[in-house]
């Protein structure tokens, strides 16, 4: 099974090699697995629980590659049902079939937008539900990761699809229901995250390009949320 498991990472990092979203890429899906391997070293997880939930990592975002046009919010919609329908395909043409594939490609269409829910009730065991908690926790971990969110200012500049885009993500991030981790350990690198990211905003390059996009007193709103989400969910009690 590890056999297997190793062959269909390598395959989705072949896929995402050559993913033109700036904020879906390889990297992102890198930290991704990262961070999903940390969280789930707080858990006593089955061998074929780890195996499939890093799996699922590696395979949450080659969705984004079927576009070359990155679209930041509709794509949002339907990248994880697409993703585990591309898992499942290369499962079969690679006939690498097996219980820790098949929870993997469940566990990407359980993390979809809006039909996860209903998915999760339907398709994951209450053991492993906590699997699809750490995928989510470790994907929204990289909401806060700088050097993503600097690879989107030249494509805001192109287009102004983009810069519409990025204000409605980051409308989006902002709800506290996105923001929402499950994890005590995702909890734990949120603190560091958030207050980096904060830092971040409010260099004056960085605030000066914000403002001349967005305006000042969108800039200031965005950057007060992020301040009061940080002493509310990440400050010492």
């Amino acid at each position: 099974m590890r056999t297997k498991v190793a062959q269909l990472t390598a395959r989705a990092k072949q896929i995402m090699a050559d993913c033109t979203d700036p904020i879906h890429d390889l990297s992102h899906v890198e930290r991704v697995v990262s961070y999903t391997s940390s969280i789930a070293k707080g858990y006593n997880l089955s061998a074929e629980q780890r195996d499939a939930l890093l799996l699922a990592a590696w395979w949450h975002d080659v969705a984004r590659t079927l576009t070359k046009n990155p679209s930041f919010v509709m794509m949002s919609l339907f990248d994880d049902t697409l993703s585990a329908l591309m898992l499942w395909g290369a499962t079969i043409k690679a006939r690498l079939f097996g219980h820790v594939v098949g929870l993997s490609t469940r566990v990407i269409l359980c993390k979809s937008l809006g039909t996860g829910a209903i998915f999760t009730r339907l398709l994951l065991k209450k053991e492993d539900r906590i699997i699809l908690d750490i995928l989510k926790d470790a994907d929204r971990l990289d909401t806060f990761c700088t050097e993503r969110t600097e690879q989107l200012q030249t494509f805001i500049e192109a287009s102004k699809r983009h810069k519409t885009a990025y204000r409605v993500a980051v409308w989006w991030m902002a709800q506290s229901s996105y923001l929402h981790f499950r994890t005590k350990e995702a909890r734990m690198f949120l603190k560091q995250l958030v207050k980096q990211f904060i830092a971040w905003l409010q260099q004056p390059h960085i605030f000066d390009w914000h403002v001349s996009h967005y305006g000042e007193r969108w800039m200031d709103l965005f950057i007060a949320r992020m301040n009061t989400y940080y002493y509310k969910q990440c400050s010492p009690a």
